[in-house]
């Protein structure tokens, strides 16, 4: 399973707009 994978990539992006 690539759960661990896609929270990561979900926090990313969240962190990402947070910084725009």
């Amino acid at each position: 399973m690539q759960l661990e994978t896609a929270f990561s990539n979900m926090l990313t992006l969240l962190f990402a707009g947070r910084l725009k």
